[in-house]
């Protein structure tokens, strides 16, 4: 959430205001209450923080949260995961997703495995609620997250999400 609110402000601080405007009066006071690194708030409350700047901020097609996602795996791989990271390759990175996923996630879990055309797959399980937006966060730390550890011309799709209808949420990775 730090991380959420740090990058939404270093893009438009009058533009963070209008977001906070959009959200909940209590879901603005949960996520303004939140002050350490580690604070937890509802996953739903973090949803709307990503789904209003997507609609004041964005550009309508999750970019937004995908920078968010990758300004909260800089903040964060590079210091609190600081001793992982020095020592990981891509491989060893998509093999931690499940758990760095529950170190950010109180409920739910994310399941990788090896993609039939090549890489991987990050299929969520259990996740609520499981929105386009936060699939997208996800897709952008993941990015980073392989970017920092070597991978080079990383992509992360989100190629399935139940907010959509679909079965489940699914993130594909590739690098070379």
């Amino acid at each position: 959430v730090l991380a959420a609110t740090e990058h939404l402000r270093s893009l438009d601080e009058p533009g963070f205001e209008r977001v906070r405007a959009r959200l909940d009066d209590d879901v603005a006071a949960r996520i303004a209450g939140v002050m350490l690194p580690m604070a937890w708030i509802e996953l739903g409350d973090y949803a709307e923080l990503l789904r209003a700047g997507e609609r004041e901020l964005g550009a309508g097609d999750g970019s937004l949260s995908i920078q968010i996602g990758r300004a909260t795996a800089d903040r964060e791989l590079t210091t609190t995961h600081r001793l992982f990271m020095q020592t990981a390759t891509p491989t060893m990175a998509v093999e931690r997703i499940p758990q760095l996923f529950r170190t950010y996630h109180s409920a739910g879990r994310a399941e990788v495995e090896r993609a039939s055309a090549g890489g991987f797959k990050v299929t969520m399980q259990d996740v609520l609620p499981d929105t386009l937006t936060h699939a997208m966060a996800l897709s952008g730390f993941w990015q980073r997250l392989l970017e920092l550890t070597g991978g080079r011309d990383v992509r992360s799709s989100v190629i399935a999400c139940r907010e959509r209808g679909d079965d489940a949420t699914v993130t594909v990775l590739r690098w070379r």
